[in-house]
């Protein structure tokens, strides 16, 4: 028979909910990482036209440039502002991977160089041309909000 109106029980419950929520925050933080979305090894999976060869690229930029059709290059377009949303997020110290305060680059220019990239290096995937021109573009990138 309980006394205490069953008090007791009620603080060994809360008692035991606040070990358990602290216990899940230690052990979230002790073995939680940086965010990087990759498995134990670094790898992880590519999606989209960044699987697409380079020689698949160059073949659409050259197909396009004849016979005026770009949805296959608006493809390859948009995945790169895809990826390049992604670094600007996901990179520290990085607010536009595209340029620097004097000279930003555009889509088209970002475009440009991925084809040169492409047509020196077309067993490559997109990809891994990608991640190139990233490295490239990294110095000179943007680290802040521009002040208005």
């Amino acid at each position: 028979m309980n006394l205490n109106g069953g008090k007791e029980m009620q603080t060994i419950g809360k008692f035991n909910n606040k070990i358990t929520v602290y216990s899940f925050v230690f052990l979230t933080l002790l073995f939680s990482e940086t965010c990087h979305s990759a498995d134990s090894k670094g790898n992880f999976s590519v999606l989209g036209p960044g699987i697409d060869s380079c020689t698949a690229f160059i073949e659409t930029v050259d197909r396009g440039k004849n016979a005026d059709i770009w949805i296959r290059w608006n493809k390859f377009r948009f995945y790169t502002l895809g990826y390049l949303t992604g670094v600007n997020e996901y990179s520290p110290d990085t607010y536009n991977i595209k340029g620097s305060k004097n000279l930003t680059l555009g889509t088209f220019e970002v475009m440009d160089s991925l084809e040169d990239y492409c047509r020196k290096h077309p067993d490559d995937d997109f990809f891994k041309a990608l991640k190139s021109i990233v490295q490239e573009l990294h110095p000179s990138r943007v680290k802040q909000v521009p002040k208005k």
